[in-house]
């Protein structure tokens, strides 16, 4: 009687342990579909990201030529207005009045003085706008790489999904 009584325990521990094994493959596999689910909205979002550096790059490029463009024009600008100018003051530097050609000197220093500096701001404003042209082709190129791998992320990942997914559906369905 007692050997049937521990029989039957143990026959009845044994399951409801499976009953509660068939639970746990039922959570564990909803936990990694779960999980693969995650990954793939984590790969979605970097490849997100990777156009958006992507498209920020390629704007910031097209406003950077612009920037140079404009600023090459300002120098043009600034060196021939400094040049006629310099050229009615040198006239006045031929000038038989002593005190006119003084007054003319101070005149041309103060020129020559005023240019350069507005010169070398223009200079280092088209600098800049060089340096943001690499800086954009360099993001653009970082975007492009990122994307590429990423779309292959997504592709092993969405693989990886479908897996899951199909043990999950064949665990609920064995219960």
């Amino acid at each position: 009687m007692k050997n049937i009584l521990l029989i039957a325990m143990v026959v009845t521990f044994g399951i409801v342990s499976l009953n509660a094994q068939e639970v746990d493959k039922v959570t564990r596999y909803q936990q990694k579909y779960d999980e693969a689910v995650e990954k793939v909205r984590i790969v979605e979002d970097a490849i997100s990201e990777s156009q958006a550096m992507i498209s920020e790059g390629e704007n910031l490029k097209k406003s950077s030529q612009s920037e140079k463009k404009s600023f090459a024009k300002q120098e043009k600008q600034l060196t021939k207005t400094y040049n006629k100018n310099k050229k009615s003051i040198e006239k006045r530097l031929k000038s038989k009045d002593r005190e006119e050609r003084a007054d003319a000197k101070v005149e041309l220093k103060q020129l020559a003085t005023e240019y350069k500096a507005e010169l070398k701001a223009v200079k280092s404003s088209i600098k800049e706008s060089e340096k943001n042209y690499t800086r954009a082709g360099k993001q653009i190129v970082k975007g492009k790489t990122n994307l590429k791998k990423n779309k292959q992320k997504l592709k092993d990942v969405k693989s990886k999904q479908k897996i899951a997914q199909y043990r999950l559906e064949d665990a609920m369905a064995d219960d």
